[in-house]
């Protein structure tokens, strides 16, 4: 991550979750925001990426420079980022990062991938863990919160959805609370 004390321009980087490599980063298109309206902007898997999954709260807006592009992929790579999004409210310093990567159903462990996201989020300057009922706290390089993933099939393979809400210490006592109904509506409950 890069300056994430910052007010929203490159406030994180990687490091946060998902993909084989721990890291959730890039930039994607559509999520619903707190009016349940679509937002976002950037390249990605379109409106999919998190429509009907997670809902931005209100007054947030899409960050495209908190994430790094996708890289080129090929078709047949067993391991996919189909899409990433940043949104938040910098002047809050209340950020989000939303990652969706397949890979193939057979063979998929969740505590594999579970493993090598606690790895790359050690490598990456952060403290995380433990993983509790499908959530996983993190804190470093100035920011603290916790990621959700969920797995959907979506035919021969299974698509992870993965939501990192964190912030900063400009004012958390705002932001937990937001982190906390955002992560809420991204599935299973704390």
């Amino acid at each position: 991550m890069s300056d994430p004390q910052g007010a929203g321009s490159g406030a994180a980087g990687s490091g946060a979750a998902g993909s084989g490599s721990g890291a959730v980063s890039g930039t994607g298109t559509g999520t619903r925001s707190g009016s349940g309206s679509l937002s976002g902007s950037g390249s990605g898997s379109g409106a999919d990426l998190a429509a009907g999954w997670v809902t931005v709260p209100a007054g947030w807006r899409s960050l495209p420079d908190l994430v790094v592009p996708v890289a080129a992929q090929a078709a047949a790579a067993k391991v996919r980022v189909e899409g990433r999004e940043g949104y938040g409210d910098p002047a809050s310093g209340c950020f989000a990062l939303l990652q969706r990567v397949s890979a193939p159903a057979v063979g998929f462990s969740e505590g594999q991938a579970n493993a090598a996201l606690l790895r790359a989020l050690g490598t990456s300057g952060f403290t995380a863990g433990p993983v509790s009922q499908a959530e996983l706290p993190f804190v470093g390089r100035g920011v603290q919160g916790r990621i959700r993933s969920t797995t959907r099939q979506a035919g021969d393979r299974i698509a992870v959805l993965s939501l990192a809400c964190f912030y900063n210490d400009r004012e958390p006592e705002r932001c937990r609370p937001v982190c906390d109904a955002m992560l809420d509506s991204a599935g299973a409950r704390r």
